[in-house]
Parts: C-alpha cells; structure tokens; sequence
C-alpha cells in the first residue's frame, strides 16, 4: 500500500511537471511570436520617434524560460532522490501552503454586524 501511494506521489509530480514544461514552452514561443508582431508593426513608424519598449513581452518571455528551467529542475529531483526524501519534500510544501493560508486576515468578522447595536 505503501508502494503504491510513493508511486503515486512520483507520478503526480511528474504529471504536474510536464504540465508546467509545457505551460512555460507556450509562453516563450507566444512570446517570440508577440516580439515578431511588435517588431513588424513597429517597422511602420517614423525612425525620429523613440519607440516603446515592450517590456510585457520580455517579462513574458524570462517567465517562460524560469517555469521552463525549474520544471526541469523537478524532473532531475523525482528521477534522483528517494521516496521518503519525496514524501518529506512534499509534506513540508503542504504544510507552508496550509500554514500561509491560515496567516492571512479574515475578509469577514461577525462582530462587525454587532458594532452598529454597541454604538449609539
């Protein structure tokens, strides 16, 4: 039973990986098609005027290559250590993503209804 949960956990992340490599590839080849576009139709201006830079489609473009970097990262970490180093991985990123959730403010306060009774 074991076995067949860390297989499972290998599995995910994997899945989830190339899910993401994919994702990151999109965005650099939209990026490069976006900075062919950009540079087609800035070819029509006057040369006098300082073009804008198009600083959306290389943020675009360092995004892409950064998912595309660190979900390489990930296949070297699931192909390389064992699987009580993976559950471990795993339990500890669960548990920041709960402990985050929880340090945030609610958005309601139930007392908040009752101010409007004490305040005369």
């Amino acid at each position: 039973m074991a076995r067949c949960a860390r297989c499972c956990l290998r599995n995910s992340i994997r899945i989830v990986n190339l899910v993401m490599l994919l994702c990151g590839a999109g965005m650099i080849i939209y990026s490069l098609w976006l900075q062919k576009k950009w540079d087609e139709s800035i070819a029509e201006f006057p040369r006098s005027s300082s073009p804008l830079k198009p600083w959306f489609i290389y943020t675009f473009l360092g995004v892409g290559i950064i998912v595309c970097l660190s979900t390489i990262g990930g296949y070297i970490i699931t192909n390389c250590i064992s699987n009580s180093t993976l559950c471990l991985v795993s339990f500890l990123l669960i548990s920041f993503i709960m402990t985050r959730r929880r340090k945030e403010p609610l958005k309601f306060s139930r007392l908040r209804h009752f101010q409007g009774l004490f305040n005369h």
